[in-house]
């Protein structure tokens, strides 16, 4: 929430969030999804998985 802060980004102009599913984003406690939802209970979130072809 910092970064938004210190560039001067409102918090009402965010809307949504997507990533991949790493526990760093998606994580029940203290991803980026958690607090962003703390700040934002509206927010989009979109999950979409990572697909490697070997």
């Amino acid at each position: 929430m910092d970064l938004f802060e210190s560039n001067n980004i409102p918090f009402q102009n965010i809307i949504g969030f997507g990533s991949d599913g790493c526990n760093t984003m998606f994580g029940a406690n203290n991803s980026v999804v958690s607090r962003l939802k703390l700040n934002l209970p509206g927010i989009i979130v979109l999950f979409w998985p990572v697909i490697v072809k070997i």
